[in-house]
């Protein structure tokens, strides 16, 4: 459960100033949600705020469990480091065990000799095989996500799909993700901002029509510093 205590969140972009949360008090109960916005901006806004990446101006946001990073977000996993030395550090910020977890990387993700690697010469789509191993490992209570899911080839997927359901299955899955694919597999609920409030619906086809799931610019938002759930 991710509670909001009198949360306003702003950022700023191109376009000026975008109010994401405005005096948010509520509770978002255990369950697994396709996260729609009017704009795809505002969806990141939201991703950084659900992760813990980012603050709110006013208020405060409390995880009634251990949170993920953005999972699927490419720019989380392309250090200057190599593979082995990533995985290594991985491990150990995780308390997870270095070999098995290296273990686990050489079997599941598929990475075909690139962990001697820097992984900033890595093909996308490797490092994103990477991040999508390494997020079952950790022990959340609560999975982010913030991206594609479906990456590889066909095998991957299906292993990875399998394993996100057991891993993920008692715990809350908020997804910001424009595969539609991936939302009708892992998503019961619409988790729907609008307005500076949050609102769910059962309704998720319904959701996606009146809020489609776009791809956002490269330009970041930055926060400015200056049913609705209850």
């Amino acid at each position: 459960m991710i509670e909001f205590a009198a949360v306003d969140y702003r950022i700023r972009t191109a376009k000026g100033e975008t109010r994401i949360l405005v005096d948010m008090t509520g509770a978002l109960p255990r369950g697994r949600y396709v996260l729609l916005t009017e704009d795809p901006q505002s969806r990141i806004a939201l991703v950084d705020l659900f992760c813990g990446l980012k603050q709110p101006q006013v208020g405060r946001i409390v995880h009634h469990g251990r949170v993920s990073w953005p999972i699927g977000r490419l720019t989380h996993f392309r250090s200057g480091l190599d593979g082995y030395s990533t995985v290594e550090f991985f491990a150990d910020i995780h308390a997870l065990d270095r070999r098995r977890t290296l273990d686990f990387v050489r079997e599941f993700c598929d990475l075909d000799g690139l962990l001697a690697r820097r992984m900033t010469s890595w093909p996308g789509q490797a490092s994103l095989r990477l991040g999508l191993g390494l997020a079952l490992l950790p022990d959340f209570d609560i999975f982010v996500v913030d991206g594609s899911l479906l990456v590889g080839d066909p095998n991957f997927q299906r292993r990875w799909v399998e394993a996100f359901h057991e891993r993920s299955r008692k715990g809350t899955v908020v997804m910001s993700t424009t595969q539609k694919a991936a939302i009708g597999m892992f998503c019961d609920y619409a988790l729907i901002a609008d307005h500076g409030r949050l609102f769910i619906t059962e309704h998720v086809a319904e959701a996606i029509d009146l809020y489609p799931s776009r791809a956002a610019t490269a330009e970041a938002p930055e926060p400015d510093d200056g049913d609705d759930i209850d």
